[in-house]
Order: structure tokens, then sequence, then C-alpha cells
């Protein structure tokens, strides 16, 4: 159960991480950053994520 905790915050702070670079990036480029913008940032952040757990899955075989 720790594990899983673990890889849930990991995940959260990927996806903080993202969201904080794409939202930086939409600030220095004079846009506006709704609710589409926090979407793809999220996504980005899971897509992010897949290696680590999939290094970890093979690590277990």
């Amino acid at each position: 159960m720790k594990k899983k905790i673990t890889e849930a915050a990991i995940l959260l702070c990927h996806i903080g991480a993202v969201t904080l670079i794409y939202w930086g990036a939409c600030k220095m480029l004079g846009r506006n950053f709704g609710e589409l913008e926090l979407l793809y940032s999220v996504a980005i952040g899971c897509v992010a994520y897949i290696p680590r757990m999939a290094s970890r899955l093979r690590r277990r075989r």
C-alpha cells in the first residue's frame, strides 16, 4: 500500500511540474492559461510518467 501511495505522489509531482512549466510558457507567450491548457498539461504530465512506470514494471520481472 505504501508503494502505491508513493507512486501516486510521484505522478502528482509530474503533473504539477508539467502544469507549472506550461503555465510559465503561456505567460511568456502572452496567452491565457485556461481550462483547455490545464487539460493539455495534465495529459502531458501523465504521458511523461509512462517511462517511469514501464521501467518499474520491467524491473519486477
